[in-house]
């Protein structure tokens, strides 16, 4: 495992992540959660922060961000640009998607005075008006193609109506009638290959009654089709093709215009995402509690009762601790005695800042500040690893050198009983050694330790 990913496991981050991806509107922002990545810079975490800000503001004036509705519909958007004809439930799912992502564009554009940044945000969604209300005008509830929008499928479908009943009224009257008493099997009418039929005994499959569409699994019965109703059923076939070749028609047309739209309704999918961030980052301060801090780059983290964000939203009373780095004091050092709470401490000052890098807010008080480290390291828990054929202090050694290795300004790194597991002598010796390298290159570092020498 490498140390960036076992740093992110050790420290619970995954839960952060997914408590976030549960606080999201859409299927694209839930996948987008869940695979958060850390923003390229300070002044993108205050974008992201004002952003956050913003629809406080909005919520707090009785609005909302209304970015429910959107669905994901990048898979359909490629096939229609590819040409490909979609389907009526794929193209009413287009339809619904279109008119959410209006919606949202209006909602945030009509805020630019009290959401500025939101509103640059909602001019990135641009939806042809034209296509949004044909798609939305063109299917009824069920999903059928609507024959108010298109009458000749209202046409068509009378047509095919009429067919089914006309068919239907004559052979109702042969079972029910006498002619046919010596060879019906059975009084009721059935299909067979798509044609009416009715069910006569096998012995009569001789007689001239109409046309064989089929026998039963005995044998007994043969479903035959009567030749007073053989032109009928052509006429219903014959109609039933123009009623489906219309409505592929519509279907490709439809297809067509979306496809002509792609590259900007992708664009709007991508800004509704980032949106349904924004607000699922808001829902997440609020459930923790957090607050925004100031985000500078001088690697600078200044926490007043920072709390621990998994134990925090799984309902548990979190004692808040104070937790500061600055050029002054580029190194912390926690001790005392086991269970006294020093690496949830560490976690904690070590989620505040994986928070800021994903643009959310931190869970302590008004007041802290959290400045964008570009890498945060930890070494935290057993390091054996069998395959490696390496003892738990010799894999602890490894995660050291590397974290050495990677040791600059901007770092910011974590050790757990840094160099435990050995002599207490030579350990804290190698500790100490091992501290002043890597403070010689400039990140900020926080330390767990029994070590008296430290």
């Amino acid at each position: 495992m490498s140390l960036d990913r076992h740093t992110l496991t050790v420290l619970d981050w995954p839960a952060v992540l997914q408590a976030l991806s549960e606080r999201t509107h859409t299927p694209m922002g839930t996948a987008a959660a869940r695979a958060l990545e850390p923003l390229g810079s300070a002044e993108a975490v205050r974008r992201t922060h004002d952003r956050i800000d913003e629809v406080a503001a909005i919520e707090e004036a009785g609005g909302h961000i209304p970015v429910g509705g959107v669905g994901d519909i990048d898979e359909l958007l490629q096939r229609a640009g590819r040409g490909e004809v979609l389907d009526g439930r794929e193209l009413q799912e287009a339809g619904a998607t279109l008119g959410a992502l209006r919606s949202l564009a209006w909602g945030l554009i009509r805020q630019e005075d009290e959401a500025p940044e939101l509103a640059r945000l909602g001019e990135g969604i641009v939806v042809d008006d034209v296509l949004a209300d044909e798609l939305e005008q063109a299917f009824e509830p069920s999903g059928r193609l609507s024959a108010r929008q298109y009458p000749q499928l209202g046409e068509l479908r009378r047509r095919v109506t009429d067919l089914h009943g006309a068919i239907r009224r004559t052979l109702e009257g042969l079972v029910k009638g006498d002619a046919l008493d010596d060879v019906l099997q059975d009084r009721f009418v059935t299909q067979r290959n798509n044609r009416y039929v009715i069910p006569i005994k096998a012995h009569a499959k001789r007689w001239d009654i109409g046309i064989v569409h089929g026998t039963s699994g005995s044998g007994a019965t043969v479903y035959i089709e009567p030749k007073e109703v053989v032109e009928l059923n052509n006429r219903l076939r014959l109609a039933e093709g123009a009623l489906e070749a219309e409505e592929r028609r519509i279907l490709i047309a439809l297809s067509n215009r979306l496809g002509h739209h792609t590259v900007p309704l992708r664009e709007g999918l991508r800004v509704a995402t980032v949106v349904d961030l924004v607000v699922a980052r808001h829902r997440l301060a609020q459930d923790l509690g957090a607050t925004r801090p100031t985000v500078g780059e001088k690697g600078v983290i200044a926490l007043t009762d920072a709390r621990h964000p998994v134990l925090a939203l799984r309902g548990v009373t979190v004692v808040g601790n104070d937790l500061g780095l600055s050029d002054d004091q580029p190194a912390l050092v926690l001790t005392g005695p086991n269970a006294g709470g020093k690496t949830v401490a560490l976690k904690t000052l070590a989620l505040c800042a994986l928070l800021v890098r994903v643009g959310c807010f931190v869970p302590a008080a008004p007041g802290a500040r959290v400045d964008h480290f570009e890498t945060v390291l930890a070494a935290i828990g057993d390091a054996q690893t069998v395959h490696a054929d390496l003892s738990s202090f010799s894999g602890h050694l490894l995660q050291l050198r590397e974290m050495l290795d990677r040791a600059a300004p901007s770092t910011l790194l974590l050790l757990d009983e840094l160099a435990s597991g050995t002599d207490p002598a030579q350990g804290a010796a190698l500790a100490q050694a091992l501290l002043e390298a890597m403070l010689e290159r400039g990140p900020r570092l926080v330390v767990t330790t029994h070590f008296a020498r430290l």
